[in-house]
């Protein structure tokens, strides 16, 4: 009966390595015996009957299972064996339709010897995708069945002129295998070009960045940039934090889009001709270990804007994510405010 089918595929070898549930009620159990209404939560069975007394009666003569005296429990007639040689008797199948059910496949290679599993395989989303693996009850199934689907074998056909792909498991697992590697080899390649591009990027250029002194207290990061724009090609300004017993900074960086622009700012700043608000800035090249710092601080950022602007994408300005409590959802702009306070000319 169907009942004992199903029962007896539970405590199959091929099933019962598998089902990891099965055996740790086994395990649990007196004597081995898995409850009758334990079987019975079991959507398949559970789909035939409802009545332990009929699952009992089903089992009457089973060679594959036994039932406990007081018919309360299962149990398999013989123990697992030692050796596992499902290997050697499962193939891998390809290019099902996406509608395909285990009972089709099943149907359709047992013209080559019993079969003993069906595994459908699915993807991410847990929808079939075309492929599966078979396991026969002997070795000399698998070996007809690879042989039919071999060119110059009768064919394998799920339908009318749709032949099926058969390879042997172990064929299978060196092939994914191969796949595997390359796609790692070509994902670590991926990568090293990835980090060189990001390597050309960290280029250290010299002589860009100057230390500003005697700024204007309380001035606005933006108008503080405007205003040395006058006297210089100022690509980036960035504040630093106030010293203790300042209400606001009066020091900061600026990087100038080349050495030359860099060199007449702090010429003319030398000869008091760049003024803020009545002010006198002073200006001093940055080298050393200070403009190092400053580098590695300016390619940290932009690794960082870069990693959020990947995973930001999506529709508009929103860049597509969600928006946690703590997410002003501000557009930024050109000028950044952070510590230290920074604007950046486009």
């Amino acid at each position: 009966t169907q009942i004992r089918e199903q029962i007896e595929f539970y405590f199959s070898d091929s099933n019962w390595r598998r089902d990891k549930h099965l055996r740790k009620v086994a395990d649990a159990a007196k004597d081995g015996f898995v409850p009758v209404s334990e079987l019975l939560k079991f959507n398949r069975l559970n789909a035939l009957t409802t009545d332990a007394a009929a699952v009992v009666d089903a089992l009457k003569g089973s060679d594959a299972v036994v039932v406990g005296e007081d018919g309360l429990g299962v149990k398999r007639a013989k123990p697992l064996p030692e050796v596992d040689d499902s290997k050697a008797r499962t193939i891998f199948v390809k290019t099902f339709p996406s509608d395909t059910v285990w009972e089709k496949v099943r149907d359709l290679f047992k013209q080559f010897g019993p079969v003993a599993f069906v595994r459908l395989r699915r993807d991410r989303t847990r929808k079939f995708d075309g492929t599966c693996f078979v396991e026969f009850a002997s070795e000399g199934s698998a070996e007809k069945a690879i042989a039919a689907a071999a060119e110059g074998g009768a064919g394998v056909e799920f339908k009318e002129g749709e032949k099926l792909a058969v390879t042997s498991l172990a064929e299978f697992i060196k092939v994914n295998a191969a796949e595997k590697k390359a796609a790692a080899a070509a994902a670590k390649a991926k990568a090293q070009e990835q980090a060189k591009k990001e390597e050309e990027k960290r280029e250290l250029i010299p002589n860009l960045i100057v230390r500003v002194s005697n700024l204007p207290v309380g001035g606005d990061l933006m108008a503080l940039k405007e205003s040395l724009k006058e006297h210089g090609k100022l690509a980036y300004l960035e504040l630093d934090a106030a010293k203790e017993g300042e209400d606001a900074p009066t020091t900061g960086l600026a990087r100038f889009k080349s050495a030359e622009d860099q060199a007449e700012f702090v010429e003319k700043c030398a000869a008091g001709s760049v003024e803020v608000d009545g002010a006198k800035i002073g200006a001093v090249l940055v080298q050393g270990d200070e403009e190092k710092q400053y580098w590695e601080r300016m390619w940290a950022a932009r690794h960082s804007d870069g990693r959020r602007g990947r995973h930001n994408k999506g529709r508009g300005n929103r860049g597509g994510r969600k928006r946690s409590r703590d997410d002003n959802g501000s557009d930024g702009g050109d000028a950044k405010v952070a510590k230290p306070t920074t604007a950046e000319s486009e």
